[in-house]
């Protein structure tokens, strides 16, 4: 992953800024952890949200566009798992399953700060 946004990713997750939901990046303006890197992204390139809730066309996942822009793996935010930190099966190893299933943006910024 791109150090730069990296960094950027974690402070904006433990900033207290963002409100978080599940299963959307963006819905009645709280975020999921990738809608927030897609609010990041945004800020930096000026794109806009589409709807409220859709940024480059998609609901749920990064666009392609944020993937390359924060040299992530996919659209899930999968990263390999080979300590304790995060004990789950392979299927789970990635920030969607993560945020989804209820934990924390401090949590998730602990998994980044380690995994990426």
């Amino acid at each position: 992953m791109n150090e730069r946004i990296k960094e950027q990713w974690i402070s904006a997750l433990t900033s207290g800024e963002f409100t978080q939901n599940k299963r959307a990046l963006k819905r009645d303006g709280a975020f999921c952890c990738l809608g927030v890197l897609c609010e990041l992204h945004a800020r930096e390139t000026g794109n806009r949200w589409e709807n409220s809730d859709r940024y480059l066309g998609e609901y749920a996942y990064l666009p392609q566009e944020v993937i390359k822009w924060a040299e992530l793996k996919d659209k899930f935010g999968s990263f390999d798992s080979e300590t304790e930190l995060w004990p789950r099966g392979i299927d789970e190893n990635n920030l969607s399953i993560i945020n989804d299933d209820g934990d924390s943006f401090a949590t998730i910024a602990e998994i980044i700060k380690e995994k990426f």
